[in-house]
């Protein structure tokens, strides 16, 4: 439905195949200010997938799909392990069946919330079996992908996992600053930082003359109940400007 193999279709994976192309010219800009479709990512995320801008536009998709099953099944398989809970089949049958939406639409339109997932739950499967700060470090990267995991660090403060907690601050220094000055030049990721910020935290100020230029459409964003609402309810996929409401 996201036109995910057609190569002129505009889709998630579209801005993050460009974005990863910025990260070999040293330039992340242009992926942050496309017309079509702006990559709303941090920079260390168009690092992290950089290795798919070497590969032709299908042939990238082709190793993304695949990682993301993979990842999918590392979730299901291991949810047991990690919730510290027995699971019985008809249990994890259950659990897909819930997620199956979020999955259909993931797929279609090569999101990374697969990805996102899979790495909060492999910091917590880290923590669970070895502890210490390299499970903070790994939730990291979640953060630094998508913002919104950022959500768990009060519950590592209210569980006093301090030790995990300096892990992901460290994680988060390395990778969010030391990394892209490192890839893209000091000027490179302070411009790329820049990009970011306007086209994602500026644009979602409802003070902002973005924010009230878009146009109503069959699309809900944000990262909030009533988008979780609209998207399992309507029949236009999350990333879908089509118009219809």
């Amino acid at each position: 439905k996201g036109g995910l193999f057609e190569e002129g279709k505009i889709n998630d994976f579209h801005a993050y195949h460009a974005a990863a192309r910025g990260v070999w010219q040293r330039d992340l800009v242009p992926s942050y200010r496309d017309p079509k479709r702006p990559n709303l990512y941090p920079p260390p995320f168009a690092i992290i997938v950089a290795p798919l801008g070497l590969l032709p536009y299908r042939a990238a998709l082709a190793v993304w799909v695949s990682i993301n099953a993979a990842l999918v099944v590392y979730i299901f398989r291991g949810m047991e392990r990690i919730l510290g809970l027995p699971l019985s089949l008809l249990a994890r049958l259950a659990g897909f069946l819930l997620a199956y939406r979020f999955l259909e639409s993931d797929f279609s339109n090569g999101n990374a919330n697969i990805l996102v997932v899979a790495s909060i739950l492999f910091a917590f499967d880290w923590t669970r079996r070895r502890g210490g700060a390299v499970a903070g470090a790994i939730l990291a990267l979640p953060i630094l992908a998508k913002v919104a995991p950022v959500l768990v660090l009060p519950w590592l403060m209210y569980r006093a996992r301090w030790r995990m907690l300096a892990g992901c601050l460290a994680g988060l220094v390395i990778l969010g600053l030391v990394l892209p000055a490192a890839v893209l030049g000091p000027g490179g990721a302070r411009d790329a930082w820049s990009a970011w910020r306007s086209v994602t935290l500026d644009h979602i100020d409802p003070a902002s003359e973005s924010y009230r230029a878009e146009i109503a459409s069959g699309y809900e964003p944000g990262q909030s109940l009533r988008a979780l609402v609209h998207r399992l309810l309507r029949r236009s996929d999350a990333t879908s400007h089509d118009g219809e409401v």
